[in-house]
């Protein structure tokens, strides 16, 4: 038997431990990235509400990047990236279908709109709308003045 056990500080962390360790890691390191840039720009020296956003934003921070760490680690299987892959384009597939639904509503909302309005008297081409060209004798542009 071994009289000097071997320290703890000298094992790895794993699990729980050494996830917890490098969201601690995190947190410091944005805490303190966010009050010295905050101290440096902030000139009016209030520091009651800037600990606390400090405090918050380094927490947050810390959780999405330790989010996206474990989140490019899951990746890193094939079978879960066939999965991840499977699902985005599922989500694409969906959003291009409610944009394709949409504007086939809109354009037949639109025609059935300018077929009532247009027998109604309307006029909605734009060779319609645009006005006749002015004669020269009632054009302002030629007056003798404005000629030079």
């Amino acid at each position: 038997m071994n009289e000097n056990p071997e320290s703890n500080w000298k094992q790895p962390l794993t699990g729980k431990s050494k996830w917890f360790a490098w969201f601690a890691i995190f947190a410091i390191v944005l805490f303190i990235m966010i009050v010295c840039l905050s101290s440096l720009s902030d000139e009016r020296g209030g520091t009651g509400g800037l600990i606390l956003r400090a405090t918050l934003v380094s927490v947050v921070g810390s959780l999405l990047a330790l989010l996206l760490i474990l989140f490019v680690r899951w990746l890193c299987c094939w079978r879960n990236f066939r999965r991840f892959l499977f699902g985005t384009v599922c989500f694409i597939t969906l959003i291009f279908l409610a944009y394709a639904e949409e504007n086939w509503r809109g354009k037949s909302a639109w025609t059935k709109h300018r077929r009532e309005w247009e027998a109604k008297g309307e006029k909605f081409t734009l060779s319609e709308l645009t006005p006749r060209p002015v004669l020269d004798d009632q054009n302002f542009a030629f007056t003798p003045l404005l000629k030079p």
